[in-house]
């Protein structure tokens, strides 16, 4: 008895979990791919820009600390669980705006997959 139960909770939640992520899709698909692209955009053309990037900054492990702090703290918002979260973070899942962290998750896989294209440009 308890089994049919179990399995009516989970089918119920499965599609509530579909229905939401599909309103997602539907209502954000087109800003995320313009992040998306704008992130790609970016990373391809870092290469031509650093000549700049080295003008103000002192050392060159300035530029990639700033990359990859960039690409933890949106990783530590996205991906973690939210009972696990520390309290420094825990107010990024709360305000509205958290939506603003899928759309820098977007930009940054943006932006990692211009770096590996780049990396192919450069390498042949």
């Amino acid at each position: 008895m308890t089994q049919k139960i179990r399995f009516a909770k989970f089918i119920k939640r499965f599609f509530f979990e579909t229905k939401n992520k599909y309103l997602f899709f539907k209502k954000y698909f087109s800003l995320g791919i313009f992040f998306l692209f704008l992130g790609f955009l970016l990373g391809n053309i870092f290469g031509t820009f650093l000549n700049l990037f080295r003008n103000y900054l002192i050392w060159d492990g300035l530029i990639v600390f700033f990359l990859i702090f960039f690409c933890e703290i949106v990783n530590y918002n996205i991906y973690t669980k939210k009972k696990k979260l520390s309290h420094i973070f825990t107010w990024s899942l709360k305000f509205p705006g958290a939506i603003l962290w899928k759309f820098l998750n977007y930009f940054k896989i943006g932006v990692l997959f211009g770096f590996f294209i780049d990396a192919f440009k450069v390498g042949s």
